[in-house]
């Protein structure tokens, strides 16, 4: 029997349109951007003689000298520079010759209109008798095609135009000059080849913002249909979409314990809890260092409370109880909101008792507090190799990388040793210019072996996509209450009261349970934000990959066709199950981001390049590495690397990071476009230094303001036989007697 038809476009609510405005697909696509300021012009200038300023609405032609985003700079043919805002830079490349219309001038700055198949007077009497002698008339459309052809050195009579045209007209596209820069370079010319070559040419290609919007509006549709569809096909449409968004193998690492720090941190730790009270239990792992991190930070919570922590020195009061919050606040046991309701719910006190966690304190048989804080953390189910063997196991493959290896994962457990080099160093850069400005008045004292394991707690937790990470104690709560009315195992329920659970074993819990529970009961599941935090959250991770991962071999090839399978499968399931403007357009969503995969495998033949869509610590990132090393010499000196990443951070901005191996030496410049982030890196370069020196790296580090956009991508794809060749084109005289 066919699966039902469902209607997915006027479905009721606010939610019923798929499609983001513009601003917040601007705001998803370039984070950061949306609410820039314009930007300043630095000298007021026209193309045209006897003017020193300009007007609102007149007309400038110049080069493209930087483009960033919506913020342009153009460089008229005095050498002025002029520096505005774009509405549209889709269709715009740095080295790019155009014109542009003022359309607002503001002491704050300027916006720019570009003008499309903008030619200057020599090239546009070019263009028009090459249209004459090929006896077509001289529309838009024509002139495009000529100058593509022009600027290619392709040949231009009537039947290359016409071709051109014809494949424009049967491709769907009207950008000339990417169909004369794929024909010239002998690209495979279709729909979707175009679309993409277009937009890795300027700059539009992150595969992270589709992926980041496609997550978000695939739970979005599911709520909006579980509002007004049949209960079972919309139960039974629910459990399709999980089975599809569930990795097929995950492989957890090993929780992180206290025997995983330094030696100065553990002893500090010692120190600390000398007069805390333990259980027996609770004393043999702390002393054979095999207590979780996360209970030795509840731990020490209920040092602080209890006073019996012992501090190295003086502390402020304020200072530790505000460390205790923060403590709090990351991992909140049960106990701490026990008691507390959300919308009338049960309490998560009363949960927790229902399904084997106490929310009371206990007491061993020596009298001795202990809370939930000395449970054992339920981990029997986590398996792998310690995390420094990993490393060790990375390193001495990179040492040993041989001509077999692939240049990809190569270079990726390269960009794994110096990550993990660099964790300690720079984990909270991001949280350090969020966060306002503060006086050296306000440091801490409190011992840093807390901020330690902290950090390492919600490194290990997201990393895992634990709940704690993704949902908050009152979403747990709630979630825990749906999950009783479908059946979910207890063990399941229980570790998500804690947030121990993570959000593939929870959401493989609800799956599991839908075709044996009420389908009005998990309709209404599919309503609830914290389902709808969740499901993205799988989504995501699903669809980034994390630096630990970068450095196994064959990583990122499994990644990239484990993605392109599972969107392959979004769009058979819509199209299948669906119709209607909404599932039109997340079906070519799907097939989208299985183009962008597709071409970007095409490019890797042509030279060594990957995006890199990034799960850090503290957020997700879209990376580009590029590797300079030719294939053939990397096979014959592996140990020889030059290679580029390029990322886009929410608080460091644009930083590339160009990188030369050599065996044991490392060259590392850093290229940051924002002053405060540059200066930031540049005081703490010695820390990493002293991390790679530790691994055996001979490491010299350089730190310079990012002065022009680099994209080797662009670069390569944008590269012509000669650039406007229009402008190049020589009038010679022959002696034909000679």
């Amino acid at each position: 029997m066919a699966d039902p038809i469902i209607t997915s476009t006027n479905t009721g609510n606010r939610r019923n349109n798929m499609a983001m405005s513009s601003q917040q697909a601007a705001a998803r696509n370039n984070p950061g951007q949306i609410n820039r300021s314009v930007g300043q012009m630095s000298s007021y200038g026209v193309a045209r003689s006897g003017m020193n300023q300009i007007h609102q609405g007149d007309v400038i032609r110049g080069e493209i000298s930087d483009l960033r985003n919506n913020e342009i700079t153009i460089t008229l043919e005095n050498n002025t520079l002029i520096k505005g805002q774009i509405a549209d830079s889709s269709s715009l490349s740095i080295g790019q010759t155009a014109a542009f219309r003022l359309s607002s001038i503001s002491p704050s700055g300027i916006l720019l209109d570009a003008i499309p198949n903008s030619y200057t007077e020599t090239e546009l009497t070019l263009i028009n008798k090459a249209l004459e002698e090929a006896s077509l008339p001289a529309t838009q459309r024509n002139q495009s095609a000529v100058k593509a052809l022009m600027d290619n050195l392709m040949p231009i009579n009537k039947q290359s135009i016409q071709q051109l045209m014809q494949q424009a007209y049967d491709l769907g596209t009207d950008d000339m000059e990417t169909l004369c820069l794929m024909n010239r370079k002998q690209y495979q010319v279709t729909a979707d080849s175009v679309a993409q070559f277009s937009a890795y040419r300027n700059g539009a290609h992150s595969l992270l913002s589709r992926a980041e919007t496609f997550a978000a509006q695939i739970p979005q549709l599911l709520e909006t249909l579980s509002e007004n569809g049949p209960s079972n096909i919309v139960a039974m449409f629910g459990e399709k979409l999980l089975a599809i968004a569930l990795p097929e193998n995950v492989s957890p690492s090993d929780i992180p314990i206290i025997a995983d720090l330094s030696e100065q941190e553990f002893a500090a730790l010692k120190e600390l809890l000398s007069e805390t009270p333990m259980t027996e239990e609770q004393l043999q792992q702390f002393q054979t260092g095999t207590m979780a991190q996360k209970d030795a930070a509840l731990l020490i919570r209920k040092a602080i409370a209890d006073n019996t922590i012992t501090l190295p020195e003086s502390c402020p009061d304020t200072e530790l109880q505000a460390k205790s919050e923060e403590i709090l606040q990351l991992l909140q046991p049960q106990s701490d909101i026990a008691g507390n309701t959300t919308n009338g719910s049960a309490t998560l006190g009363t949960l927790a008792a229902e399904y084997g966690h106490s929310a009371d304190n206990t007491v061993n048989p020596e009298g001795s507090a202990a809370t939930d804080a000395g449970q054992k953390t339920d981990a029997t189910d986590i398996s792998g190799k310690d995390a420094e063997a990993l490393l060790s196991e990375a390193a001495r493959e990179t040492e040993n990388a041989d001509a077999n290896t692939s240049v990809r994962s190569f270079a990726g457990r390269l960009f794994h040793n110096l990550s993990d080099a660099a964790k300690t160093s720079f984990q909270n850069i991001n949280e350090m210019l969020a966060a306002p400005h503060e006086s050296s008045a306000s440091v801490t004292h409190t011992p840093a072996v807390i901020d330690t394991l902290l950090n390492n707690i919600t490194s290990y937790g997201r990393e895992q996509d634990q709940l704690f990470t993704v949902l908050n104690p009152q979403e747990r709560t709630e979630l825990a209450r749906h999950l009783q009315n479908i059946s979910v195992d207890r063990e399941t329920i229980s570790q998500v009261l804690s947030g121990d659970a993570t959000a593939e074993d929870t959401l493989a819990g609800i799956k599991n349970a839908i075709p044996h529970t009420d389908s009005a009961l998990a309709q209404k599941l599919f309503q609830m934000e914290a389902f709808q935090k969740l499901f993205h959250s799988v989504l995501m991770e699903n669809f980034t990959i994390t630096p630990h991962k970068l450095s196994k071999n064959g990583e990122m090839d499994s990644f990239y066709n484990s993605m392109e399978q599972k969107m392959n499968s979004f769009e058979t399931l819509i199209n299948s199950t669906l119709f209607g403007e909404d599932s039109g357009h997340l079906s070519g969503q799907a097939h989208d981001m299985q183009s962008n995969i597709d071409f970007m495998k095409s490019l890797n033949e042509a030279f060594a390049y990957m995006q890199l869509p990034l799960k850090l610590q503290n957020q997700n990132a879209h990376g580009d590495l590029y590797v300079y090393t030719k294939k053939d010499k990397l096979k014959q000196d592996p140990q020889s690397l030059s290679l580029m990443l390029h990322l886009e951070m929410d608080h460091l901005g644009t930083v590339n990071i160009r990188l030369e191996k050599d065996h044991q030496n490392i060259k590392a410049d850093f290229h940051l476009d924002q002053e405060a982030s540059l200066h930031l890196i540049e005081r703490n370069t010695h820390l990493l230094q002293d991390s790679l020196t530790q691994k055996g790296y001979t490491c010299q580090i350089q730190v310079q303001p990012l002065t022009r956009k680099e994209a080797p991508v662009q670069d390569f794809l944008n590269a012509k036989v000669t650039p406007s060749a229009s402008h190049e084109m020589k009038r010679f005289s022959f002696d034909i007697r000679a």
